[in-house]
């Protein structure tokens, strides 16, 4: 049985925080790569290729384009799953599910993403108000979130996200909000001397993105993990067959092995079988846990590519081309040194025989057959071809230009499939709340709303 106290909570949390950012380490450079100096404000010329930029503008939009839509089957046949399949429908809007899957299908091409999936409060309930039954079972809807990369982590040891004994999300909230909410809801078992114990900043300039040059606020936050165990079962949960799957712990762990305390009383998780989070990603490593994207095997031809159009860069601004003639008067030599392009000048005494021209740095051939070369192999690795690009060079021929385009297609046809497949259990995971919380609403039409849970609930 996993060690569910909190110290040994924070030792897995510590494990599982120390692999994953090993892993985001090429993305947080490619990020860089991907904004360019300009988006900081630099000056600076910076790298020639941005391959980044070009491979996301190009395959994001043919992850998501507009808002997806579900189509269930079965649904012409039971009236019951039609509604849900409206209902589905409706949420979509209701959530804007197209903004927040175009995240996720960025942090998909940068490394990975996660999206988390629970029960909350319709919009626009506030705390304590009763519905319109006059029952405290406040009216809910599935939420779907963008989890930042660097606030989720999960089992070190397991060999994939399915297998992960635990995954955890990165929380910050107000340190005075989280006491009156200990205080006002003491059902909700909140530790407040806990809360108040734990330092406000740590962690969370780690979870936050590293600004350089802003000033540094201080909010008075504090951050903790809320910890998906499912192999533990309280004992007051009602169990798999009531929609209780694992448990949920919330641990404050600090930077050091020592800080750590539970903030929260454990709860039951009430949800779909495979927990709130789903991952988006592309490539699997095999018995690796976390997600490849097709920017990482790529870097290493980025570089030399970008290496050689800066030594490209450079000897074309070193090139001159200057004259060489017998010494004449100064007059004259700073007459011709301050000469425009086209202006006719009278010399005494010139001999156009003892006049050479000479030519200076500048780029040669080997460069720009090298810069070829390299350019191939980062567009065999990566899949892109001048053909992707909607570059037509006129060098191929049709059929050439078709095999290119095929190879290109099956490149980004796999990282559509992939992000088709999670955004699928995402959505299903949406749909299990609408089938199965008695509490779900979801507004179909004038005067038609969709209840999720047994007919027999709204009796």
């Amino acid at each position: 049985m996993l060690d569910t106290s909190a110290k040994g909570l924070a030792q897995e949390l510590l494990a599982g925080e120390e692999l994953r950012d090993k892993r985001l380490g090429e993305a947080a450079r490619i990020v860089k790569q991907y904004h360019g100096l300009t988006y900081e404000g630099s000056p600076a010329l910076g790298e020639p290729e941005n391959h980044a930029f070009e491979y996301i503008s190009l395959v994001v939009p043919q992850m998501i384009f507009e808002n997806p839509a579900v189509t269930i089957r079965d649904s012409d046949a039971d009236p019951e799953i039609a509604a849900l399949e409206q209902a589905m429908n409706s949420w979509i809007r209701l959530m804007n599910l197209r903004s927040v899957g175009v995240d996720l299908a960025v942090d998909q091409c940068f490394s990975w993403g996660i999206a988390r999936i629970d029960q909350q409060a319709q919009p626009g309930w506030i705390p304590g108000q009763v519905n319109q039954n006059q029952s405290q079972d406040i009216p809910r809807v599935p939420f779907i979130r963008r989890v930042p990369q660097n606030r989720h982590i999960m089992d070190s040891l397991c060999l994939k996200p399915a297998m992960a004994r635990w995954q955890a999300q990165l929380v910050i909230r107000d340190q005075d909000d989280m006491l009156r909410v200990a205080e006002k809801y003491p059902e909700q078992g909140w530790n407040a001397k806990a809360i108040k114990a734990v330092p406000t900043g740590d962690q969370i300039r780690k979870a936050r993105p590293n600004r350089e040059g802003m000033r540094t606020l201080n909010r008075k936050e504090i951050a903790f993990f809320e910890v998906w165990i499912p192999e533990e079962e309280l004992d007051e949960s009602l169990g798999p067959q009531f929609g209780f799957h694992g448990t949920i712990r919330t641990i404050a762990c600090g930077r050091e092995d020592a800080e750590y305390a539970e903030l929260r009383k454990p709860r039951p998780y009430y949800g779909p079988p495979g927990g709130p989070f789903v991952h988006f990603g592309t490539h699997i490593v095999p018995d690796e846990p976390w997600w490849m994207s097709a920017l990482y095997p790529a870097q290493t031809q980025v570089r030399d590519l970008n290496n050689h159009g800066i030594a490209i860069r450079e000897a074309a601004a070193a090139h001159k081309r200057i004259a060489l003639g017998d010494a004449l008067q100064k007059a004259d030599s700073d007459r011709i040194a301050k000469a425009k392009n086209g202006a006719f000048l009278l010399v005494n005494g010139l001999d156009k025989n003892k006049v050479v021209e000479i030519t200076l740095g500048g780029v040669d051939e080997a460069m720009m057959v090298y810069r070829a070369f390299a350019r191939d192999l980062l567009d065999r690795t990566s899949g892109m071809s001048d053909q992707a690009r909607g570059v037509a060079t006129g060098d191929a021929t049709l059929g050439e230009n078709m095999i290119a385009q095929a190879n290109t297609d099956i490149r980004t046809h796999m990282v559509k499939r992939q992000y088709a497949a999670a955004m699928t259990e995402a959505l299903t995971c949406a749909g299990w709340f609408l089938w199965h919380d008695e509490r779900s609403q979801v507004l179909v039409g004038v005067g038609k709303t969709f209840l999720g849970g047994a007919l027999a609930d709204h009796a």
